[in-house]
């Protein structure tokens, strides 16, 4: 695979433009954040991005077919981010400093999240088994295909010591994943939410389960900075819980162009045209994953 060095910045609504490689930028600049994977903007990555667009972060976004800019190889230049996510994006030996450089942001004090996919975690080829990433995730990683397909569907749950921003949401009716990484919690982690995989029989009607029913699937799990959820949050391990909701929204990406250091240059025109329709409650699961995550760190985010 031949990578090109780029990455595409996707503007906030308050600020049209900031040097995030500066530390010019005063205290009212938006939240940064620096996304990597999901295919592209206009693809899968379009429906995470539209929503952090939506709550005015700002993005620094990253292909799963591309390398960063030189730059971000550099601690420092990630400390200056307020959150990383890297999201199926399957790294390999060209990504090692790059990598390496965000186990250092991490350790910095950077908030780190990764979301679940074919290339996350190990995956379908040992992604990030020896990976410098696999240190800072507060799961335990172990040899093997991890990929866990439902097709009858999995029900999230938030876990009964789960705090008030993920258990206050409607788990009454509980939105339904197709499929998820299969996560073994590490030391002094903590699992917040889970999910029971159903069996339906004929006319959807519930299937006596046959031996030993399965333990709850460990969906969302943290320790301290970095936080960990099994499955993906565009199509198509999604299903069901990119529409959860009362209410359906339509957001749309703002103005994105290529910054300096990729081989590409100009405005990435596909991202003006990039809208989603989602569910008003999957929505709010983001938003609060991310205040989560984010709260005790600056204390800048609110909701």
């Amino acid at each position: 695979m031949r990578y090109h060095n780029s990455m595409k910045r996707i503007y906030s609504r308050d600020i049209d433009e900031v040097d995030l490689l500066s530390n010019n930028a005063g205290n009212d600049r938006p939240l940064r954040l620096l996304y990597a994977g999901d295919d592209d903007i206009d693809r899968a990555a379009g429906y995470f991005a539209c929503v952090m667009h939506d709550l005015g972060w700002e993005i620094d976004y990253i292909c799963s077919e591309e390398l960063p800019p030189s730059e971000l190889c550099d601690p420092a230049a990630l400390s200056r981010y307020d959150l990383i996510v890297l999201s199926d994006f399957g790294p390999d030996e060209n990504h090692s400093p790059f990598m390496e450089a965000i186990a250092s942001a991490h350790h910095r004090g950077v908030p780190f999240l990764m979301i679940g996919g074919w290339g996350s975690f190990c995956g379908d080829n040992n992604w990030y088994l020896g990976n410098p990433g696999a240190d800072i995730l507060p799961v335990d990683l172990r040899r093997g295909d991890d990929r866990v397909n439902h097709w009858q569907g999995i029900a999230l749950s938030p876990a009964p010591d789960a705090p008030p921003a993920l258990a206050d949401l409607p788990w009454d009716r509980p939105p339904l994943v197709a499929g998820c990484n299969r996560l073994i919690p590490g030391r002094n982690s903590r699992v917040l939410l889970t999910g029971a995989p159903l069996q339906l029989g004929p006319g959807g009607t519930p299937a006596t389960a046959e031996g030993e029913p399965e333990p709850p699937l460990p969906l969302l799990i943290r320790r301290d900075r970095s936080w960990a959820l099994a499955f993906d949050l565009a199509p198509h391990w999604i299903a069901g819980m990119v529409d959860w909701g009362n209410e359906r929204r339509s957001l749309e990406l703002g103005r994105a162009e290529y910054l300096p250091g990729s081989e590409e240059r100009g405005v990435f025109p596909a991202a003006r045209k990039l809208g989603v329709e989602v569910g008003n409650y999957y929505i709010a699961f983001i938003r609060n994953l991310i205040e989560m995550i984010m709260e005790g760190n600056d204390g800048r985010y609110h909701k």
